[in-house]
């Protein structure tokens, strides 16, 4: 009687249109976990070389003390933003400080619902340190665009896109790295269980669209994004972000 050879516990890739793939202690994920979980991975490198080609940019900059750097030459649109805050106006900054004051509030009534909820999976799927970082960064978020509103109110619209400072960087190389680099070190692309859950690749194909975006509004503002609102549409891409990942959790 022959015997039949035991299947490695480990990895056994069937990829193709209707066939599983079985991951470590034998479970079994169709063909799209499988892309979703290959697809964040790619997002959250590409995220990375997007940051490192945006950060070069302000790097490659040289200023005037103003913030006027090869990229916006002297004769350049007013619109350009040097800073990487694409500003259509003196007041974006104050409506921005608005929206997210409404966003941090929205998102931790969230968690502190989350607290008091009697249901015991949505208070098992709720990371109070997460949720924490995640409210410091919001709050962060609002003291900036208003100290950057109260040193630039006065200033021409010019002076305002063109106002030197790194703190837009700063924000990008945070969040991108904070959240991609530990994914890709510790979940590689067969890691399906911790790839494919909804909120995760959530989080990771909208960071990677806010970088899009961010790289958008740094070198395309007078052409594009001053007439849609500027940097209102990086903080409505934060607020969905934000609150969409806590809701996916539910």
């Amino acid at each position: 009687m022959l015997s039949t050879p035991a299947k490695d516990e480990r990895t056994e890739c069937l990829i193709g249109v209707g066939h599983p793939l079985m991951v470590e202690h034998g479970a079994l994920y169709p063909s799209s976990a499988v892309c979703l979980s290959i697809s964040t991975f790619a997002a959250e490198i590409i995220t990375l070389l997007l940051t490192g080609l945006y950060t070069s940019i302000q790097l490659s900059s040289e200023s005037d003390g103003i913030g006027n750097g090869v990229s916006c030459l002297p004769d350049s649109s007013v619109y350009c933003a040097g800073n990487g805050f694409c500003l259509p106006s003196l007041d974006t900054h104050l409506t921005c400080w608005r929206f997210d004051v409404l966003v941090c509030v929205c998102y931790c009534g969230i968690g502190l619902g989350r607290i008091r909820e009697n249901n015991q999976r949505l208070r098992a799927t709720f990371s109070p340190t997460g949720s924490c970082f995640v409210s410091l960064g919001l709050a962060a978020h609002v003291w900036g665009h208003f100290i950057l509103y109260t040193h630039t109110k006065h200033t021409s619209i010019r002076e305002a896109n063109l106002y030197e400072h790194w703190s837009f960087t700063w924000v990008l190389l945070v969040i991108n790295a904070g959240y991609c680099l530990p994914r890709i070190c510790l979940y590689p692309p067969r890691d399906i269980a911790a790839r494919a859950q909804p909120r995760d690749a959530f989080t990771s194909f909208g960071i990677f669209g806010l970088m899009i975006l961010a790289l958008i509004e740094r070198t395309h503002c007078a052409e594009l994004l001053h007439y849609v609102g500027g940097h209102i549409l990086y903080d409505i891409g934060i607020a969905l972000l934000a609150i969409g990942r806590e809701l996916l959790s539910a």
